[in-house]
């Protein structure tokens, strides 16, 4: 899932240039309220799309579009809500877990908050389960689990008497086996985005598992002394639990960290400034507001803002979609906020690079943002 996810979804953040048609349908388990909204969604993309392109070429980029309209079963096999990327290159059909507004976007880029928000808030981990002799291995999210591995020492040696001689060394090579391709699998997950990995078990397996991992963030699960696969469900539950808290603090660390950042003239709230930080890299971490839209167009060399009352043309984008994509580019790190978090019903928020912010900023132009939001 790990790599899977972000394999997928890479691509869509750093997508620029051409046409990008970008759709979220709200499943609420009735397939025609699915193909009445994706219809809406085509009827929306016709019009921004005639006045620039011709019928040919307009009929060939909704193809694959048109074909879910035509057959609804694609849809139907979906979980969740659902997300359809389309430019002139790739087709792609996402169920997304967590909730969404219905949306249909034409764009030079794909609208990708929604997509932010999945990844900062459906995070992703490893179960660990410790018995003597076996290991169980799982991945999962705060919505979905799988079994990776379950591994058992050889045959025969289960009923070995517990003080004879080198009667642990069995389950000794077992551990080492599983430990060490578990440091190998962690090990080729990109550190940002390597799950945190919880062992449950009894205390001296933990220990001798604690001991030989060399990669990844691992915790021992509280409230479990030892594991039983008919607690599992409530081991999942506790772990989902704790990282929704994370994410939290996460978010309420990243605002205290603007605070502080402040004090020392490394941040900024003006949209001026934060485009042409964002197009020089100059933003460690971008906070957006959720629920919010301010059409216009980010130019991608000089980050000048021309900034739109409403959506008026298929170039016109979600401007905190384009700064987070600008951010994404350089390596920054990027959270979505509910709106009323912000302060001053702000749309954004910059905490600047001190090694590349010290030449000065730009003067602020004082834009009354109340007449862009959507």
């Amino acid at each position: 899932m790990i790599t899977e996810r972000r394999s997928i979804l890479e691509p869509l953040f750093s997508s620029q240039e051409g046409l990008h048609l970008s759709i979220y349908l709200v499943n609420r388990g009735d397939p025609n309220d699915v193909k009445s909204q994706l219809r809406r969604a085509v009827n929306h993309a016709r019009e921004c799309l005639e006045p620039v392109q011709s019928e040919d070429a307009l009929e060939k980029f909704l193809k694959p579009v048109l074909g879910l309209l035509a057959d609804a079963r694609v849809l139907q096999d979906v979980k969740g809500h659902i997300g359809i990327f389309r430019n002139e290159n790739s087709f792609r059909i996402l169920s997304i877990p967590i909730e969404v507004d219905f949306l249909c976007s034409v764009a030079t880029t794909f609208h990708i908050k929604p997509l932010l928000r999945w990844l900062q808030m459906d995070r992703e981990f490893l179960l660990l389960g410790l018995e003597p002799g076996v290991f169980h291995l799982y991945q999962g999210s705060q919505h979905a689990l799988r079994r990776l591995e379950i591994r058992r020492r050889p045959h025969g040696m289960d009923h070995e008497a517990p003080g004879a001689t080198g009667s642990h060394r069995p389950h000794r090579e077992l551990m080492q086996e599983v430990m060490d391709w578990l440091n190998e699998w962690l090990n080729r997950v990109p550190s940002e985005v390597r799950p945190k990995l919880y062992v449950v078990g009894e205390s001296t397996l933990c220990a001798a598992a604690f001991k030989r991992l060399r990669v990844g963030r691992a915790v021992r699960l509280a409230h479990y002394a030892s594991f039983h696969q008919t607690k599992l469900a409530d081991m999942c539950q506790d772990i989902r639990r704790a990282l929704k808290k994370e994410a939290r603090q996460e978010l309420e660390r990243a605002f205290i960290e603007y605070r502080c950042a402040a004090e020392m003239n490394l941040t900024t709230s003006n949209m001026d400034q934060i485009a042409q930080a964002a197009i020089q890299g100059q933003v460690r971490k971008l906070i957006i507001a959720d629920g919010l839209h301010i059409f216009g167009k980010l130019h991608p060399e000089t980050g000048r803002l021309t900034l739109h009352p409403r959506d008026m043309d298929h170039e016109d984008d979600d401007i905190l979609d384009d700064l987070a994509q600008a951010v994404l580019a350089h390596g920054g790190n990027v959270l979505v906020a509910s709106r009323h978090q912000l302060p001053q019903g702000r749309p954004a928020l910059a905490i600047l690079d001190h090694e590349r912010a010290a030449a000065a900023m730009p003067t602020p132009v004082n834009v009354p943002f109340a007449a862009y939001i959507g």
